[in-house]
């Protein structure tokens, strides 16, 4: 087995010899800074056109006024909540560091219902809109390409074979999976799904707006889906910024 000092002089020397040029390793662009939510949970965050995104996914598990949001862990009762709550995947705590929470959307409800849909954030940082998520894939060059700049590259969370994943925006997305209405957890490792402060407003149709990425597409559709209440998601918060 060659030792890495000899392998790098080997590459340079047949590099040389047969004019091969080694691609570089994609680099994930570092934090530009940091955030910290009401439980003291610290998030890198990183500049991405006019917005400024959390690096990682929100972990907060009380409002901005100090009221716990409910943790719930059984299906059934997690199934027919009516009111904000959040679960740790596989409701094993170790999974809140690298993945963060999984929300119901009563709990941006009772944000919106407040108008302060930055009362779970960060200060200063607040819940984007399906606008403010169309904003961010423009920056990142649209949709046919956005999907890959977001991902975390490689395979140690994703699935394989996470196409065109190089998380050149330093997004860092994460294959979080979800809680389904049923109350299972799903699709840790396959995709991600953040939601999006904004309901339907069809009356009798309890559905919100959620921004999704998976392990084998790099493009991201330009309309934002849909899904109810009841369901897990991540949260990721954002606030707007001047560039230099």
């Amino acid at each position: 087995m060659l030792r890495p000092v000899a392998v790098g002089l080997l590459a340079v020397v047949l590099g040389s010899a047969c004019d091969i040029k080694f691609p570089a390793l994609p680099q994930d662009p570092p934090p530009l800074g940091s955030a910290t939510d009401i439980d003291g949970n610290t998030y890198a965050t990183v500049v991405i056109g006019k917005q400024e995104w959390m690096a990682s996914n929100l972990k907060a598990t009380r409002y901005n006024d100090g009221t716990p949001i409910l943790i719930t862990e059984d299906a059934f009762t997690w199934a027919n909540l009516s009111t904000g709550s959040y679960s740790w995947y596989d409701d094993d705590i170790t999974n809140k560091d690298v993945y963060g929470a999984l929300y119901n959307w009563y709990v941006i409800q009772y944000l919106v219902l407040r108008s302060r849909i930055d009362d779970i954030c960060p200060t200063n940082f607040y819940l984007p809109s399906g606008g403010v998520w169309e904003a961010l894939v423009d920056a990142l060059g649209g949709s046919m390409v956005a999907s890959g700049a977001l991902k975390e590259a490689g395979t140690s969370h994703w699935d394989p074979p996470n196409t065109g994943a190089a998380n050149q925006s330093g997004f860092t997305a994460l294959p979080a999976g979800n809680r389904d209405g049923t109350g299972s957890f799903v699709a840790k490792g396959q995709s991600s799904s953040w939601w999006s402060s904004d309901d339907t407003d069809v009356p009798d149709l309890a559905v919100a707006s959620f921004f999704y990425l998976d392990d084998t597409s790099t493009t991201y559709s330009s309309t934002l889906a849909t899904d109810p209440y009841q369901d897990g998601l991540a949260i990721r918060c954002m606030r707007d910024v001047t560039p230099n």
